[in-house]
């Protein structure tokens, strides 16, 4: 039982190792995760040492799934509010669905006991263990992200590097403009302590957009009071990964070596993260507000999004998952 909290506690002590290390690996989170579910195993098993403590363990399950149904029960609401703001687009059910799969998840392990044909048992087996690891990873994506929030970049940066994220013809969305504000904000407290960092604005020019976003985004800041001269433009970019390269690009031109940020959405941040990782860019991110109803099918976007990203992989473990119990 001892042994279950000592490598419990190793497996924490390596996260927070590897975390200081690089904030952009989900990775982190499952050692956090394996450690803590170890070391709760080797309290439960020093504590369960009657009749009594195994029947509260038992109900406290019971309460954990409940409360589990709750939140997907959340999360259809939620996604009710946001087909009713936004329009019934795919994005944006994408949390009603999550919580539609949480509860069918959740409500099947109330009936175990009630699949008796062993042909039933595999396929709810292979139910549980494929749902459970998505569900898992969608945990440790969640808590990266919300790690990734602590980051507190110093007031001493080369550049801002503003993500574009789409026009409502040749103006700023309200998404845009609250990272532009962010920007803003981080600009003129680092101008008040030592020098004004020059701001990157990112964004190319959509099939739907009057002009390119980075163009917009410069006439937006131009009238929030922000210099011309502390400006510059990055029109060339589609995605997340060209905004940091083609920004990258830019400042290895002007500097040999520079400290930078990002500036994109609260729910955004750790993905592009990821991405900066990618394109070698040595730049942490700072999450602009999000209107909080938004939050929720904005993060199950997000985590699709870095499956995505791992897409084989995630294959591959399920593949693994499938085959285990055809040959078991």
């Amino acid at each position: 039982m001892f042994a279950f909290l000592i490598t419990g506690l190793g497996f924490v002590s390596l996260f927070f190792i590897f975390n200081a290390i690089d904030n952009r690996r989900v990775s982190n989170s499952i050692l956090l995760t394996i450690g803590l579910f170890i070391l709760l195993f080797g309290l439960v098993s020093i504590w369960t040492l009657d009749d009594l403590n195994t029947k509260i363990i038992y109900y406290g399950f019971i309460g954990a799934r409940v409360f589990v149904i709750l939140i997907g029960v959340a999360l259809i609401l939620n996604g009710l509010v946001v087909i009713k703001k936004e329009g019934r687009t795919l994005p944006n059910i994408l949390s009603l669905a999550f919580g539609l799969v949480l509860i069918i998840f959740i409500s099947i392990t109330f009936t175990e006991r009630f699949l008796a044909a062993p042909s039933i048992q595999r396929i709810y087996a292979a139910f549980i263990l494929i749902v459970g690891y998505y569900i898992f990873i969608f945990f440790n994506c969640f808590i990266s992200a919300m790690i990734y929030q602590l980051n507190r970049p110093r007031l001493n940066q080369d550049f801002i590097i503003v993500l574009g994220c789409g026009l409502n013809g040749d103006k700023v969305t309200p998404l845009l403009a609250s990272r532009l504000n962010t920007a803003k904000r981080f600009y003129l407290k680092q101008k008040h302590r030592t020098t004004p960092p020059l701001i990157i604005v990112s964004g190319g020019q959509g099939p739907d957009e009057l002009v390119a976003e980075a163009t917009a985004m410069k006439h937006y800041l131009i009238e929030q009071g922000i210099p011309e001269k502390h400006l510059i433009i990055e029109d060339k970019s589609t995605t997340t990964e060209e905004n940091l390269r083609f920004s990258k690009k830019i400042m290895d031109g002007l500097k040999d070596t520079y400290s930078s940020i990002f500036v994109t959405n609260n729910y955004h941040t750790f993905r592009a993260g990821i991405f900066a990782k990618r394109v070698h860019l040595d730049s942490g991110g700072i999450g602009a507000h999000t209107t909080p109803y938004y939050l929720p099918t904005a993060f199950v976007r997000e985590y699709i999004a870095i499956l995505m990203l791992h897409k084989w992989l995630h294959l591959c473990v399920t593949i693994l998952l499938i085959a285990l119990l055809i040959f078991a």
